[in-house]
């Protein structure tokens, strides 16, 4: 006899109902990174450039006046996230002179914290590797006497092995590639050309910078590097002697 088995029925398991997520924009907020060494930090008030003090309230006292408040960071994130609707909030801090880019920065005084811009950031860091690529190339490019009038600019003394002028060079385009590319504008020019030969001078001590300004056997040629300059390069009889002073210690040191 045929077994009969009841099936049962399975149904389907009910759907809970998905509760509406709120997701919030990150554009809508504005967050402050702390760049000190401390795990934590806070700000009750400062003085702006104007000697004025300033505050952060909230919420009033019994008697209705503002309440004072501390603004801490947490010690964990190091980041201080506030909704753009907390105008004041943001205000005071970005106005505060422990915060980078500050109006009332002091140029002295390393920043406390800063405004958080990941998309800025990215592109003054893309900007910083260009500058120092563009550099590194241009260094490569330079030949030996061009490369002897970056290092002289710079205010280095070259030994004359030009490998290790080279090197110093390649450094400190990596390490400073704007000044380098400044120093690098126009190296063939007349302007350059006195610029390198004064720096000369000065390194061997034909020239020398006093109180009074620069001076060549105890007389002064010029108030600053400028005037000298023009001096040097107008005046063919001091160019002359100069030259002549510089090339008998230059000979003296080689020899």
């Amino acid at each position: 006899m045929e077994q009969l088995v009841e099936k049962k029925k399975i149904g389907r398991p009910k759907r809970q109902p998905i509760s509406p997520v709120n997701i919030t924009e990150e554009n809508e907020f504005v967050t402050f990174v702390l760049l000190s060494q401390n795990a934590s930090y806070s700000l009750s008030g400062y003085t702006d450039k104007k000697g004025v003090r300033c505050t952060y309230t909230e919420g009033k006292d019994r008697n209705g006046n503002p309440l004072p408040k501390k603004v801490t960071f947490n010690s964990t994130s190091r980041h201080l996230r506030i909704h753009k609707e907390s105008k004041k909030l943001i205000e005071f801090l970005k106005n505060a002179p422990q915060c980078k880019d500050s109006i009332n920065a002091k140029p002295s005084t390393k920043p406390t914290f800063k405004i958080s811009e990941p998309e800025k950031e990215r592109k003054d860091l893309l900007v910083e590797k260009e500058l120092a690529m563009r550099a590194s190339k241009l260094a490569i490019e330079l030949n030996s006497e061009q490369l002897e009038k970056v290092a002289i600019l710079a205010g280095m003394s070259p030994n004359g092995d030009i490998n290790v002028t080279k090197e110093a060079v390649y450094d400190y385009s990596e390490k400073q590639p704007q000044n380098f590319l400044d120093l690098a504008k126009n190296l063939d020019s007349r302007d350059t050309e006195y610029k390198v030969f004064l720096a000369k001078c000065q390194d061997r001590g034909v020239i020398q910078l006093a109180d009074i300004g620069y001076t060549f056997d105890g007389i002064k040629i010029g108030a600053d590097k400028t005037e000298t300059i023009r001096r040097i390069s107008n005046d063919k009889e001091l160019h002359s002697a100069l030259e002549n002073k510089l090339n008998r210690l230059l000979s003296t040191i080689e020899a």
